[in-house]
């Protein structure tokens, strides 16, 4: 059996800071190593567990349904080369929001690729220029044509990029605001 703590893998402590946890620990049983060699070792059945602050252990399972997909998309964050660009589905499905706030600013520097149905994921977005604004949104809208029914993908236009910068400026709307009332989303 292999232990690893919070302390020795970075994944496991941002988990552990974010959800205000004391710790937490990834427990890995050795696996058969078939036709690797002499002295190899391999790891599986990975079994995390972490201790609340009055020092209830608490098996993965029993987390949250938003406290496990944070922690999964940590470890896939952690998983990518410096250059990949993350693809997330539906990131805010039953997050609370300061979750999703730290998922974001885990891929702030990097193009990332979120689709979702709730504007709530974009309140946190920050801009400061009009460019900025047209090349963060890609929106998608749906074409019915006679029997064709298709979707289109376009970003913002100069001019609502504009628009949404100035309302944005203003600072009193949410960014998922500004887009509902000016027909974007």
């Amino acid at each position: 059996m292999l232990t690893c703590t919070s302390k020795e893998l970075p994944v496991l402590q941002r988990a552990v800071e974010w959800l205000g946890y004391r710790d937490g620990r990834v427990y890995l049983e050795q696996t058969a190593a078939a036709s690797r060699g002499a002295g190899s070792r391999t790891y599986g059945n990975p079994r995390l567990y972490f201790t609340l602050r009055n020092g209830t252990l608490l098996p993965f399972d029993r987390l949250s349904f938003g406290e496990r997909r944070f922690i999964a998309f940590l470890y896939y964050v952690a998983l990518l080369r410096e250059h990949d660009a993350p693809i997330v589905d539906e990131l805010t499905n039953g997050m609370h929001h300061r979750m999703v706030e730290a998922c974001l600013e885990q891929v702030r520097v990097r193009q990332c690729f979120f689709a979702t149905q709730s504007p709530l994921l974009l309140d946190p977005l920050a801009f400061s220029s009009v460019g900025e604004v047209e090349r963060a949104f890609i929106l998608a809208s749906r074409i019915v044509e006679g029997d064709e029914d298709r979707m289109m993908w376009n970003q913002m236009s100069a001019h609502e990029a504009q628009e949404f910068y100035q309302d944005y400026l203003v600072g009193i709307q949410h960014v998922n605001d500004i887009l509902r009332v000016r027909g974007l989303w």
